[in-house]
């Protein structure tokens, strides 16, 4: 296999507009495998505050560290699988090249930013269930952009589904349910579309 040159993608991204297409996003298996985790954990956090795991509280913070490690690791490993795909360049997966890791570090960097407030300010650990619509709030701009850039119009429910689980998820905050709700909707609005994108991925040039 050899990685694709701009003069490649180019000529791919002409192919698919005289087909009346447009180049897939190459964003499937980062969604697949941060939307996977994070559903999970939501799913693991609801379950220790409602005692339905038999884990203690103080286990929630490792849980999102390991989260936040495993993803890590894998993006690196999954950026290196995508050097054979075409469609690198154009410009839909080159703006969501850019705007998915802007949003990963400001959620991350929310998320820093309570976990200090909670600890050296006495602030209640409640602010932490904030991060959620915010996240959501997030997947819905960046999935508007994508259906934009992608030309998939039919992604457009999942922009709503993404904004009305931000404004619903903020209701719910210092509930338990607040984590069950985000894992199902996580799962919905980014894995299952994930999935989808990822089968839908072009040929690697061979």
């Amino acid at each position: 296999m050899k990685e694709p040159s701009l003069a490649e993608d180019v000529a791919f991204a002409r192919a698919m507009a005289e087909e009346g297409a447009t180049a897939p996003t190459l964003s499937g298996r980062f969604t697949v495998m941060w939307s996977a985790l994070a559903g999970s954990a939501f799913a693991v956090h609801w379950g220790i505050l409602r005692d339905v795991l038999p884990f203690e509280v103080e286990t929630i913070a490792f849980l999102w560290l390991s989260v936040m490690i495993v993803g890590g690791v894998g993006t690196a490993l999954l950026c290196m699988t995508l050097r054979d795909k075409p469609g690198l360049s154009t410009a839909g997966n080159k703006a969501e090249a850019a705007g998915w890791p802007i949003v990963s570090v400001a959620i991350f960097g929310i998320a820093v930013a309570i976990a200090i407030s909670v600890n050296f300010r006495d602030q209640s650990p409640i602010l932490f269930d904030m991060i959620i619509p915010i996240a959501f709030a997030f997947y819905a701009l960046m999935t508007a952009l994508s259906a934009r850039l992608f030309g998939k119009s039919s992604a457009n429910w999942l922009v709503l589904v993404s904004l009305a689980l931000s404004f619903v998820t903020t209701a719910l905050v210092g509930l338990p349910e607040i984590y069950l709700l985000a894992a199902a909707g996580i799962v919905t609005t980014q894995l299952i579309p994930g999935y989808a994108a990822l089968r839908a991925e072009p040929k690697a040039i061979v």
